[in-house]
């Protein structure tokens, strides 16, 4: 029991707010690996249908999309972020994104690359119909505002200053408000494109609703009531008024939609509102891919023991797995497969939302409460909507997801760092898909 104790709630849950300080000590190295297994990945699923050059563009820039989450993870990168982010609103990012699809579908129309048909024939019918030009730029407009947003607002948060404040100097803010007036526009348009064809439907009148929805998220978010007055120091607390913040950021997310390799995108466009929208910094959201000391890999290695022990048992008493699927005969490319997949798709984007994200979000709004075992109780509150968000694949997966969810925590808070949880979460998912042919 106490070596149970000590493995399963072991993490400091006291209530300073000493972060880890990431020396930045093998960070380089892990993101350089993390980038040639990533690249190697795409090369194994390149496709025969495809000539041999579209292969390899997809491969190159498939590997360009997945770096940026790899790389913010690592001092310099972390440093160049947040100076450009800070100075330029962001702006930096957009450019690059705007640039590298812009790129992408000029060459793929020029070589007519099937990868890309789909995509561009989503594009051609949005808003406009068959005009992909104009229905491009006006998705990069609608990027461009939506993604600035947060950080505009950042500027509001720091100084603490309500709405009351944002509309008495209307000039001073003028770029937000022009950013706001912007995306409640473009958000219109680009909900109808959704539902052009459904007109007077529920999906219809939803659009309408955009402005007032958008107004109320800003009013909310500038709330002083939603604003810590407390002995920490704010700008080290996740709190309400960053999360709605942070909600603009939310129609990025729709965009990737109608473009490819958006997965990586998506995850990158969530870290930095996070990291740099909030100006709170990676360390306090344990964001980094290294393991802090040899302490971490020991540790990762007793809750792999542990997770096997409790979710298998759990995991057959729920009809979840059955023992008569268990088999040993997996080919080794595949099985190299499943482990970049369940990594990089899942194990990565999952982790982030749910431990880098609502996890410290809710250990925060419990420590400027002044509730004991804070950690523990975010913990807890994570692992629930890990586990309820599954639910719709049965109520048997989400019990084992509520589970796993409270495993993956416990490795995140003991080793400060991503390494734990990402890769029990993808041994965990890999064993039970390849070795007990369940359905995640």
């Amino acid at each position: 029991m106490f070596f149970l104790k000590k493995k399963i709630i072991g993490f400091s849950d006291d209530l300073e707010l000493e972060d880890p300080i990431y020396t930045g000590k093998f960070e380089n190295r892990i993101a350089l690996y993390f980038l040639l297994v990533y690249g190697l990945w795409q090369v194994i699923l390149m496709r025969s249908e495809y000539i041999l050059f579209e292969n390899i563009v997809n491969v190159i820039l498939d590997t360009i999309s997945f770096a940026p989450v790899i790389l913010i993870a690592t001092r310099p990168l972390d440093f160049w972020f947040k100076k450009r982010v800070n100075k330029t609103h962001a702006l930096d990012i957009m450019i690059f994104f705007i640039g590298f699809y812009s790129f992408y579908f000029l060459l793929a129309q020029l070589l007519y690359f099937q990868h890309a048909l789909p995509y561009i024939a989503r594009v051609e019918n949005f808003l406009f119909p068959q005009n992909f030009y104009l229905n491009y730029i006006f998705l990069m407009i609608c990027f461009l505002f939506f993604f600035r947003f947060p950080f505009y607002l950042l500027d509001l948060r720091k100084n603490r200053e309500g709405i009351l404040t944002l509309i008495k100097e209307c000039k001073k803010h003028y770029k937000l408000w022009i950013h706001y007036f912007a995306i409640n526009i473009l958000g219109i348009f680009f909900l109808y494109g959704y539902i052009k064809d459904s007109m007077g439907s529920s999906a219809f009148i939803i659009a309408l609703l955009v402005i007032p929805v958008f107004l109320l998220i800003l009013s909310l978010s500038q709330c002083p009531k939603l604003k810590y007055n407390i002995k920490y120091d704010e700008e080290h607390v996740f709190s309400i008024s960053d999360l709605f913040s942070i909600l603009f950021l939310g129609p990025c997310l729709l965009f990737t939609l109608f473009l490819p390799f958006a997965s990586s995108w998506s995850v990158f466009f969530f870290l930095v509102a996070l990291i740099y929208g909030t100006s709170i910094g990676r360390e306090h959201f344990y964001y980094s891919y290294s393991p802090q000391s040899s302490k971490n890999i020991i540790g990762f290695i007793d809750m792999v023991i542990i997770s096997f022990l409790i979710l298998i048992p759990l995991g057959l008493v729920l009809a979840f797995i059955d023992l008569n699927d268990f088999t040993l005969q997996v080919d080794f490319i595949e099985l190299y497969k499943a482990i970049c997949t369940w990594t990089f798709y899942v194990g990565i984007g999952e982790e982030v939302i749910f431990r880098v994200g609502i996890l410290i979000l809710f250990s925060d709004l419990f420590r400027v409460k002044n509730i004991k075992r804070h950690k523990t109780w975010g913990l807890i509150f994570s692992s629930l909507i890990f586990g309820l968000l599954h639910a719709p694949k049965g109520w048997n997966y989400a019990i084992l997801a509520i589970v796993a969810g409270f495993l993956y925590g416990i490795l995140f808070l003991k080793g400060r760092s991503m390494f734990g949880p990402m890769m029990l979460h993808m041994t965990v998912d890999v064993i039970a898909v390849k070795f007990f042919g369940a359905q995640l």
